[in-house]
């Protein structure tokens, strides 16, 4: 597993533009978000991206593990994708996350 996955979610390179972030850039491309801030929807998408990273899916309900299962879906398959273009290549899967546990195969 990358050294960026196993670090915390705040201690991460994140992207300049985060999704939160594009509507209102859209509105207003002078748009800066005050450092610092967040709100109740982003604390939940990060939560959410903690546990699609592997954290424990014991405090979710049954909709948030079905938006957890839903992107791990769509992850797997741009990976299957990747594995047939490039049979061999060693790309880390995620499978789905049922209960308390999830699976990592290599």
């Amino acid at each position: 597993m990358s050294e960026e996955i196993k670090k915390e979610h705040g201690e991460r390179v994140h992207h300049r533009n985060s999704p939160s972030t594009l509507d209102p850039t859209e509105a207003c491309p002078g748009y800066k978000p005050e450092s610092g801030t967040t709100n109740a929807a982003a604390e939940k998408g990060t939560e959410l991206h903690e546990v699609c990273d592997g954290a424990s899916s014991a405090h979710l309900n049954d909709d948030e593990l079905r938006q957890v299962n839903r992107c791990l879906e769509y992850v797997d398959a741009i990976v299957k994708g990747y594995q047939q273009l490039f049979p061999g290549a060693g790309v880390m899967l995620i499978t789905k996350i049922t209960e308390n546990e999830g699976n990592v195969d290599f």
